[in-house]
């Protein structure tokens, strides 16, 4: 799992070279073998036959050699892309839904908004619980992975699977702005309320992951948070909307730029936090 001592020794030189974000994203995202493991993981059913079950890791395994095979600025174009894709396809969904928000309504945020936060919570509390309880925790710790890696690539495999709903938020907007129901300063809602929130869920759920000693109490303890984080992102949502419309004052439209400074400082404090406590949290039992 661990990247080869020559990578290790060849990434600074590549860094060197990149900002601070690029080269951020090469080690959570396109150099890291976590959440290469995370994104590309293929479950074997139970009823599949020996035969069958080897097959797949075979293809699995030719995969990982492709993989391995690409340029740096190959893995870093197969690790976008997909993010990329998704917006492209929502962005050719507008017309269809156009065309079933043919009332203006743009009550469809709300579920969405809501839904997401729930769906981050179930899916980030089996992130790390789950490598403990099946006692392969203790082996990732021990191999040469920074904790940026470790923990930057649960986030970005969960961040991955948020993008759908996130996408379908943003199609939301742009239908009620197109419309003519909702002004155009509502497509700021995008990046100053949604994205943070998924954001900051995400980053609480992998905390309460790695801290949890079990599922059970995992999962009820993000839920209580991803549904407390998005009924405050839902009533800065109405706030904002009531502000846009002329019922609140004009004042209130900072808001949304207040939540995401919030935001943003508790999502950086978390993460920073996560890096500094990862080798004190419980670990599993297998040796």
């Amino acid at each position: 799992m661990a990247l080869s001592s020559q990578k290790q020794q060849a990434l600074p030189v590549e860094r060197a070279q990149e900002n601070s974000l690029a080269a951020l994203w090469r080690e959570v995202v396109t150099e890291n073998p976590v959440y290469q493991r995370e994104a590309r993981t293929v479950p074997i059913p139970v009823n599949y036959s020996p035969e069958k079950a080897e097959a797949l890791r075979e293809k699995v395994r030719a995969t990982r050699a492709k993989w391995e095979a690409l340029t740096p600025a190959g893995r870093l174009w197969k690790s976008t892309a997909p993010y990329l894709l998704i917006f492209v396809v929502f962005y050719f969904l507008l017309p269809i839904a156009m065309a079933y928000m043919r009332g203006g309504s743009v009550g469809p945020l709300i579920g969405p908004l809501i839904g997401s936060m729930f769906v981050t919570a179930i899916t980030t509390a089996s992130a790390i619980v789950t490598e403990r309880e099946k006692r392969t925790w203790n082996a990732l710790l021990l191999t040469r992975l920074s904790p940026a890696q470790i923990i930057g690539g649960k986030v970005a495999n969960v961040l991955r699977t948020q993008l759908a709903s996130q996408g379908m938020l943003f199609v939301m907007l742009l239908v009620g702005v197109a419309r003519g129901v909702m002004p155009a300063l509502s497509l700021l809602l995008f990046p100053l309320i949604f994205l943070p929130t998924a954001l900051l869920g995400t980053l609480v759920g992998i905390e309460t992951s790695l801290w949890s000693k079990n599922l059970k109490g995992a999962v009820n303890k993000a839920m209580w948070q991803g549904g407390g984080l998005g009924l405050f992102a839902l009533l800065v949502v109405l706030a904002t909307g009531f502000a846009l419309f002329g019922k609140l004052p004009v004042f209130v439209l900072l808001a949304p730029v207040l939540y995401a400074l919030l935001t943003m400082s508790a999502s950086l404090r978390i993460w920073r936090r996560m890096l500094r406590d990862l080798w004190r949290a419980p670990k599993d039992f297998s040796g």
